[in-house]
């Protein structure tokens, strides 16, 4: 498992992922929400798992240490494991994550 603490929009980025999911994380991550998994939609598929918004491989909640190899995942009192060696997990360093989208947003409403 890759647990990434998250202080800027580069640190998400980085993980190669698609630019709307790295924006999502962005988006809950400065929602309060403490994790964001980033699960591979196989496993979301053959485990049934919650996931959340317009992507279909990522789930927030409680995120502990199982054992050597998993992690859970609490959402709505269910438990979820996971395999460490299948998941990244993000998490807020940061009170305010700024990002490339929210800047155009801001420009946008400026003065033109």
């Amino acid at each position: 498992m890759q647990r990434n603490t998250i202080e800027s929009y580069h640190d998400i980025a980085s993980h190669d992922l698609k630019d709307s999911t790295s924006e999502h994380i962005t988006n809950l991550l400065n929602s309060g929400l403490q994790h964001v998994v980033h699960v591979p939609e196989w496993l979301v598929e053959k485990e049934d798992l919650p996931t959340v918004g317009p992507d279909e491989n990522l789930m927030t909640g409680r995120v502990e240490d199982h054992s050597e190899k998993s992690i859970s995942v609490t959402t709505h009192d269910t438990e979820h494991y996971l395999p460490k060696s299948r998941v990244t997990v993000f998490e807020r360093g940061s009170e305010r994550i700024d990002s490339p989208q929210q800047g155009l947003t801001d420009f946008a409403g400026g003065d033109a």
